[in-house]
């Protein structure tokens, strides 16, 4: 391999490595909305059947 193949193949490497970051802190987000939400709803309901 010469100096460039080493290059592109790190800069794919890398590319990936951050692609898959991003997809995991996009999971990541939408499940802790999810669950404030629910226990925000859970509270509510709570509060009003008076608890």
């Amino acid at each position: 391999m010469t100096g460039m193949d080493v290059l592109v193949a790190a800069l794919a490497v890398t590319g990936a490595l951050v692609l898959q970051a991003r997809w995991l802190a996009a999971v990541a987000g939408v499940w802790s909305v999810l669950a404030l939400r629910q226990g925000w709803l859970t509270v509510r309901e709570f509060r009003r059947h008076g608890g």
